[in-house]
C-alpha cells in the first residue's frame, strides 16, 4: 500500500500469503513518512511464509475492522500484527485502532506472537498511543507483545495453550520505550504466564478482568508497574492518595504520615539540652503518634507533664492510654486535647513514648 486513505473493504476475502515478508505492508509516501489514514475490513490472511508477519504495520491514524489473521505450524517465527517504527523516517506507527482483530497460531502455544510491536536500533522508535477494542489472540508462544508508550488495550481476549505461552507481555528495549501502556478488562485463558513486565518496563497499569487456567499471574522485573484486579491483591507502587475527609463513615478517606516538633511542659531539665522529635501515621480518625527525647536528663511529674501532640484529640477528651519508655523502666501516658500527659513520673536521658488516639 502506497497513498494515504486507502480502503480495503472485502468480504471475508481470504489472502493465503507465502512471501517470506509480508502479505501487507506498506511503501513511503513522498519517501518521508509511511500512509495515514489506511482503512482495511474484514479481511482473512493466512501467512505461510517462514518467519513472515501477516501485516506489517507501519500506518498511523489508521484503523483495521474484524481482520483475521492464521499462524500455520510452517511459519517459524512468524508474527500476526507486527508495528514497527520506522528509524530511517521517523515515523509511526501512531495512533492506529484495531477493533475486534483476531491472530490465530497452529503453534499450541510454542511458537509465534500475535501482536508484535518492534523498536529497531539506532533510536529504537517504538509504536506509541494506539488503541485495541476486544479482539482475539490465540495459541501463541506469546499473544501480546507491548512496546512503547501509551498504547491501550481495551477487553483483550488472550487464550492459550493449556500452561503454555504467555498471555501479555510488556517488553522494554530502552529505559523510556515501554512506559504507561494500559491493559483494562482482558480475558485471560491457560497461559503459563498472564503478565510478563520486563526489566525497564515502567508505570504500566492492569485493570481488571478475568483469568481460569493461569500457573503464573505475574513475573515484574520492572518499575513502578500497577496491577488493580480480582487476580490477587492490587499492587499500587507510589500509593493511593485519600481526600482529606469524607462525610461517608464508611469511606477510608484519609491516610496521612509526617513529623512535628513537641513542645515540653512541666519537664524539668537536669542536664544536656533535650531535643524532642514527633512522627506520626494518621488513617482514617485514628493517630498513632512516637514521640522522642534525646541529648539531656529530664524529670517528669506524673499527670502534669506534657509534650504537644500534631492533632486534637476527639471532643478534647482524655484518649487511649499509649507505652513510655526510658533507660530503667516504663509507664503510661495519656492525650487531652491535643496534649500528650506523662502518666508515670521518671528521670532519664532518653525518653520515647507511643500513642494511639481518635481525632
Amino acid at each position: 500500500i502506497r497513498g494515504d486513505a486507502t480502503k480495503i473493504k472485502v468480504n471475508g476475502a481470504t489472502i493465503n500469503s507465502y512471501a517470506t515478508g509480508s502479505a501487507i505492508t506498506f511503501a513511503l509516501v513522498g519517501g518521508t513518512r509511511y500512509p495515514y489514514n489506511i482503512d482495511i475490513q474484514d479481511l482473512s490472511i493466512v501467512a505461510y511464509g517462514v518467519g513472515a508477519y501477516a501485516i506489517r504495520t507501519l500506518t498511523s491514524y489508521s484503523t483495521y475492522r474484524r481482520v483475521s489473521i492464521a499462524l500455520p505450524i510452517v511459519n517459524v517465527s512468524g508474527r500476526g500484527f507486527a508495528l514497527a517504527g520506522d528509524e530511517t523516517n521517523g515515523t509511526g506507527p501512531y495512533y492506529n485502532t484495531f477493533i475486534n482483530c483476531d491472530v490465530q497460531s497452529a503453534s499450541s502455544g510454542t511458537d509465534h506472537i500475535g501482536y508484535s510491536m518492534i523498536a529497531a536500533a539506532p533510536g529504537y522508535r517504538s509504536p506509541n498511543a494506539n488503541t485495541w477494542i476486544g479482539g482475539r489472540v490465540g495459541q501463541c508462544l506469546k499473544n501480546y507483545v507491548i512496546k512503547g508508550n501509551g498504547n491501550m488495550l481495551v477487553n483483550p481476549d488472550s487464550e492459550n495453550a493449556a500452561g503454555v505461552g504467555t498471555a501479555i507481555s510488556f517488553e522494554a528495549d530502552t529505559t523510556v520505550n515501554c512506559q504507561q501502556n494500559t491493559v483494562t478488562g482482558a480475558y485471560i485463558e491457560n497461559a503459563s504466564v498472564a503478565f510478563n513486565f520486563s526489566t525497564n518496563a515502567k508505570d504500566n497499569y492492569i485493570y481488571g478482568g478475568f483469568g481460569t487456567g493461569v500457573t503464573t499471574l505475574k513475573t515484574d522485573s520492572g518499575s513502578g508497574n500497577s496491577f488493580i484486579g480480582a487476580f490477587e491483591a492490587w499492587t499500587a507502587p507510589v500509593g493511593i492518595q485519600f481526600p482529606a475527609v469524607s462525610s461517608n463513615v464508611n469511606a477510608l478517606d484519609y491516610y496521612g504520615e509526617g513529623t512535628w516538633t513537641p513542645v515540653a511542659t512541666g519537664v524539668t531539665v537536669n542536664s544536656g539540652s533535650p531535643v524532642w522529635t514527633g512522627t506520626y501515621t494518621r488513617i482514617g480518625n485514628t493517630v498513632h503518634a512516637h514521640i522522642k527525647q534525646v541529648g539531656g536528663n529530664i524529670t517528669t511529674v506524673a499527670g502534669a507533664s506534657y509534650v504537644t501532640l500534631p492533632f486534637t484529640a476527639s471532643q478534647g477528651e482524655w484518649g487511649y492510654f499509649g507505652d513510655i519508655g526510658w533507660t530503667i523502666g516504663s509507664g503510661g501516658c495519656a492525650t487531652y486535647g491535643n496534649l500528650l500527659y506523662f502518666a508515670t513520673a521518671l528521670t532519664a536521658s532518653v525518653v520515647t513514648a507511643s500513642i494511639t488516639f481518635r481525632v
